[in-house]
């Protein structure tokens, strides 16, 4: 329990006000770099819009972005998402509660 509290806080630092929906997501992005927002939604369970509103305001980050998205080379019908140096940072800054180092 005490680590997920500390997660919890790590977030808090960087924004008190962000969404656990939204912290769920940049891990899920940071997990699978190149993840598409229809799979981001399938894993995490959420609509359509909820995604796209989550990733736009994420990538705008509250004055530090911390992802970026965009169409995939592979199939345009897709956006796919990936981490910023800012949003890279903020997960490292929880990796060592995850793993318990």
């Amino acid at each position: 329990m005490g680590r997920a509290l500390l997660i919890t806080e790590e977030f808090r630092k960087f924004n008190p006000n962000m969404p656990m929906q939204m912290a769920s997501m940049l891990l899920l992005i940071a997990d699978r770099p190149g993840i598409s927002l229809k799979d981001i939604g399938t894993r995490l369970e959420i609509g359509k819009s909820s995604v796209n509103r989550d990733a736009a305001i994420l990538a705008k980050g509250w004055g530090k972005p911390l992802i970026s998205y965009g169409r995939d080379p592979a199939d345009a019908r897709n956006n796919i998402c990936h981490l910023t140096p800012a949003g890279v940072r903020l997960v490292q800054s929880i990796a060592h509660y995850m793993t318990g180092a």
